[in-house]
Formats: C-alpha cells, sequence, structure tokens
C-alpha cells in the first residue's frame, strides 16, 4: 500500500505539471487569441492550480494524521457532500481549492468580461486585467486562509 500510495503522488504531481505547463503556453503564446483577461484567467488559474493544488496536496500526503488535524478522526460526521470535518481541521479544504483554481479564475476573468462587454461601466473595459490580478491574489490568500485553519485545528465551516 506504501508502494502505490507513492506511485498515486508521482502521478498527482505529473496531472498537475501539465497544468502548469499549459498555463506557461496560454499566457506566453499569441495564437490563443481571447481577450487579454480571459487568458490572464486561464493562464494564471492553470498555473495557480499547480502552486496551490501540488503544496497543499504534498503537505497533506506527508500529514501523520492525514487529512484530519484536532476533532475526530472520521468522515461519519462531515460536512454534506464532502464529508470535510466539522469538528477539527481538514487539509482537503485547502487542497480543493487550489486543485479547482483554474475553474474559480477562469469563470471570474470570463464573467467580468462579459460583463465588462455588456455594461458602460467607465474604465472597467480598460483595467479587467487588473481586476483578473487581484482576484487571483484574493483567490490565493482565501486557500492560504484554509489552509492556515485546518493547520490551528478549525473547520471550514462548523
Amino acid at each position: 500500500s506504501i508502494l502505490m500510495y507513492s506511485l498515486m503522488g508521482v502521478g498527482a504531481v505529473t496531472l498537475t505539471s501539465t497544468a502548469l505547463v499549459q498555463g506557461v503556453m496560454v499566457l506566453r503564446s499569441p495564437a490563443f487569441a481571447l481577450p487579454p483577461a480571459l487568458k490572464q484567467g486561464i493562464g494564471w488559474g492553470l498555473v495557480l492550480t499547480f502552486g496551490l493544488g501540488t503544496g497543499f496536496g504534498g503537505y497533506l500526503s506527508a500529514s501523520p494524521t492525514g487529512h484530519w488535524i484536532g476533532g475526530q478522526p472520521s468522515d461519519a460526521a462531515g460536512l454534506a457532500v464532502v464529508q470535510w470535518a466539522r469538528d477539527g481541521g481538514d487539509l482537503r479544504v485547502a487542497h480543493f481549492f487550489g486543485i479547482h483554481a483554474v475553474h474559480f479564475i477562469a469563470l471570474f476573468a470570463w464573467g467580468l468580461v462579459v460583463f465588462a462587454r455588456h455594461v458602460n461601466v467607465p474604465g472597467l473595459s480598460g483595467h479587467t486585467r487588473q481586476w483578473v490580478w487581484a482576484f487571483c491574489a484574493a483567490y490565493s490568500a482565501f486557500c492560504l486562509w484554509t489552509f492556515q485553519q485546518a493547520v490551528r485545528g478549525q473547520p471550514f465551516l462548523a
């Protein structure tokens, strides 16, 4: 079982590494003819998926208590659907949000581009890339907060 766990880790890092490569390709290649904010949202979302997802996943896999910190080491009373611990910290929360950075950030960028095209807000159309940067920073801070919360043994949602 230790060999399988190690192989699973190698596979996971390989998969998330492809997100890093794809993100850099999207950001650097002129072949992706997308609105600049959407291109930035997809590219940086992929890069952050690698950084946050792999980082939190590595910590999670090295934790001697598994994904639980404090509370009962059981998912029986966990949050519906995801089974995140409600009586202690759960490292899976930060890992989940880290792995799904590309989805949340790209969706924000897409919504911002659509909104900027249909609503006349002075200065918005020219600053959509800055808004994507700000969202990337806020999203990363949120992921780090969920990680710190778990490490302190506090539930994401009690």
